[in-house]
């Protein structure tokens, strides 16, 4: 057992009383698609609801309802009484045409938004269940709980999704079947109405073509989730389509016939705020949670305290030693939680075997936590390992439009009966009947190369299609039944473009590819340096706060955190000229960068600031300042010291790399940018970031300015 002391402070945001989960678990890759929501590796499912009202089709759209209705309608034909039906995406079956029962585009869109998260470990049914959460979220709503273990169907469910023309009695009929009392009905439907609205085109004997921008009507003139729905109904405010007189005349005013089920005796309870958030967290709970018999569900997903990500055993020193490296996560964001990645690296005799570890978390004040995932400590294998710097994915050779993915594992032959090994990959593969994929599976026996030290080096090679990279997966494994050890769940992408030989890589850097470059913008964008001895090495001193390092045309360094958009891979004939420092190194070539990952990166982050949150990434001008406050430059700003020079302001700001702006109020033009516009790092914190080129890294004072 290896003991692995770490500096750091960890999940700033996590809830104590909650029971986190021994690692690794089934949820775990749906706990990071449901809390990393922005920041460093973040998976961003909440990108299309954010904000409430968004939608990548347009005005007439609002995709946090569209997500809402997309889990009401899979769950609504299932039966408590037969256990057929439910949530389990046969809802993806179920469209086409005029849409039968699913009437509308939202519902296509939201399968094809959800289709990239899709795999072996995050069901369709799940990832539609999750979409109930980060919707109501998103739109301000309260916490759905979400629990696991849902399985897809494979062919269409029973007919009976709610219509607007049905009438009262099959109403509360359809909602019984489903598991929903009268009361319960009710309050679902104000539940999922509350956001979103209808579309003349679709149902034309509701609302007029014709009569409203863009041929949509909100049902209550909101793009949040609260009670306005029932507050308009109550108190008899016109707006909603559902209750207007076209659709009373056509008997398709749905919403009344619903909320008068019971003479408005819940409708009218559902006036109180806090009353209609505690019910929709339930009824929604409850509505994603019927499933088809014999699925059992976990517990509730929770945030780990401390969870491993990325962890990897690599040959160092031609099989003397293994490189043990990863990071415990993460610089990112949630809607209820923040995270900090923290990366560590450390080198092992291959005399050793590894099994477990520890984490220890030093806190400022001097107090030490130990965390032992529940009793159980952080497993890990050194049976059979993946050998990322002599794996890649490299365009096919024989001229076709596919990509080859080569994989090499170390296998420890010390290991009775682990001679052989195998590659699984599980793709995304396209369908005729509908947009989202099926996941195939693809077994690929693995063949011996080299001896190194201990292990014995095994690879195997297969052709994708292009189109299968981005979101496939594949595993290792050696063994079978009771001894068989799985190396699992890597991404394809993440593969470099070029294997490397037998050799080794530092312990601090791996090399990544050949990339093209341009004068302007430079595909990496940190920090640059010139030098006359340039070395591999020298320049990952220079770039050793960024993520990125790339050396270019025998003499040139550039450090970034990010790659530019639109950067492309070249081929790697392009990179050969020697580095000018030592010449039996390649650095780059002629607008061409010899590209390396940092393995012991630490992401920067948007410190927590005591009596301030952060905004976000707002635009700036010389023109027209987003704060028209206080100004304050320094060549060694730091995010603190910007909140202490602008104590008191409701507002401060950081913008390209030194500059610090305060004011209690934001200009009107000012606006929220992507993230990645906000890279630059401070000038005296080389962990913070610090806005960019005119943009600001923003926060807001938690209470009143003063």
């Amino acid at each position: 057992m290896v003991h692995i002391c770490s500096t750091i402070l960890l999940c700033a945001g996590y809830v104590a009383s909650k029971v986190a989960p021994s690692w690794p678990a089934s949820i775990d890759e749906l706990e990071d698609i449901m809390f990393l929501q922005r920041g460093y590796q973040a998976r961003a499912f909440s990108a299309g609801v954010t904000p409430c009202s968004f939608s990548q089709q347009g005005p007439s759209r609002i995709a946090s309802a569209e997500w809402l209705r997309t889990a009401f309608h899979d769950m609504a034909t299932g039966s408590i009484y037969t256990g057929i039906g439910g949530l389990d995406a046969s809802l993806v079956f179920e469209l086409g045409g005029d849409g039968g029962e699913n009437i509308g585009a939202g519902f296509n869109t939201t399968l094809e938004t959800y289709t990239p998260f899709l795999s072996s470990r995050s069901s369709m049914a799940d990832l539609i269940a999750m979409g109930v959460y980060t919707a109501v979220r998103s739109c301000g709503g309260p916490i759905i709980p979400i629990r696991a273990g849902r399985i897809d169907a494979t062919t269409a469910g029973p007919v009976g999704v709610p219509q607007p023309q049905n009438s009262q009695g099959t109403f509360i009929n359809q909602f019984l079947r489903t598991g929903f009392n009268t009361s319960g009905m009710i309050a679902l439907t104000a539940c999922g109405h509350t956001l979103g609205g209808v579309h003349a085109d679709n149902f034309p004997k509701i609302l007029a073509p014709g009569s409203v921008a863009h041929n949509y009507q909100l049902l209550d003139g909101t793009a949040a989730f609260d009670e306005k729905i029932v507050t308009d109904f109550v108190h008899h405010v016109l707006g909603n389509p559902l209750t207007g007189n076209l659709a009373r005349i056509n008997s398709r005013d749905a919403d009344t016939k619903v909320f008068t089920a019971d003479g408005n005796v819940t409708i009218r309870t559902l006036t109180d705020p806090t009353t209609f958030r505690s019910t929709c967290a339930s009824l929604l709970q409850q509505m994603i949670e019927v499933v088809p018999s014999g699925v059992v569900l976990t517990d509730p997903i929770v945030p780990y305290e401390v969870k491993p990500v990325h962890l990897q055993l690599s040959l160092l020193d031609f099989g003397e030693n293994v490189q043990f490296s990863g990071q415990i996560r993460g610089a990112a964001a949630g809607f209820d939680d923040t995270f900090a990645f923290y990366g560590f690296s450390t080198s092992l005799p291959v005399s050793l075997s590894i099994s477990t570890f520890l984490v220890q978390i030093h806190f400022s004040n001097g107090v030490v936590e130990l965390h032992d995932n529940n009793g159980f400590l952080y497993p890990v294998q050194d049976t059979i390992m993946l050998q990322s710097a002599q794996s890649c994915l490299a365009d096919a050779t024989d001229g076709s439009a596919k990509k080859n993915v080569t994989v090499v594992a170390a296998v420890r032959t010390t290991d009775s009966n682990m001679t052989l090994a195998e590659l699984t990959l599980t793709v995304h593969t396209p369908r005729s009947c509908c947009v989202v994929p099926s996941l195939t599976t693809i077994s690929i026996p693995m063949a011996h190369r080299q001896r190194v030290g201990a292990y014995d080096l095994l690879t195997a090679s297969y052709l994708i299609d292009a189109s299968q990279v981005a979101h496939g997966r594949f595993d290792l494994s050696t063994g079978s039944g009771a001894t068989q050890v799985v190396d699992h769940f890597y991404s394809i992408a993440d593969l470099g473009s070029t294997c490397s030989g037998g050799g080794s890589n530092s312990s601090t850097f791996i090399y990544e590819s050949c990339i093209a470059d341009s004068v302007s913008p430079r595909m990496l964008t940190g920090a640059a340096t010139t030098d006359t001895a340039m070395t591999v090495e020298r320049c990952a001193t220079f770039c050793a706060k960024y993520h990125w390092f790339g050396v270019e045309y025998g003499t040139e360094c550039y450090c970034g955190n990010t790659w530019v958009p639109g950067t492309n891979e070249t081929a790697q004939v392009d990179c050969q000229t020697p580095c000018a420092g030592n010449p039996s190194e390649i650095c780059g070539g002629p607008l061409r960068l010899s590209v390396y990952r940092d393995t012991t990166y630490v992401a920067p982050i948007h410190p927590n600031i005591t009596g301030y949150h952060y905004h976000g990434c707002y635009s700036d001008s010389r023109s027209n300042r987003t704060l028209y406050g206080s100004f304050h430059y320094a060549n060694n700003m730091t995010v603190d010291a910007c909140a202490g020079f602008c104590d008191g302001s409701r507002y401060f700001g950081l913008e390209y790399y030194s500059e610090c702006y305060c004011g209690n109020t934001l200009s009107s033009t000012a606006k929220e940018e992507f993230l990645t516009n906000c890279s630059y790092l401070c000038s005296g914190d080389g962990r913070q970031y610090c806005g960019g080129s005119d943009t600001m890294d923003l926060y807001e004072k938690t209470g009143p300015a003063s």
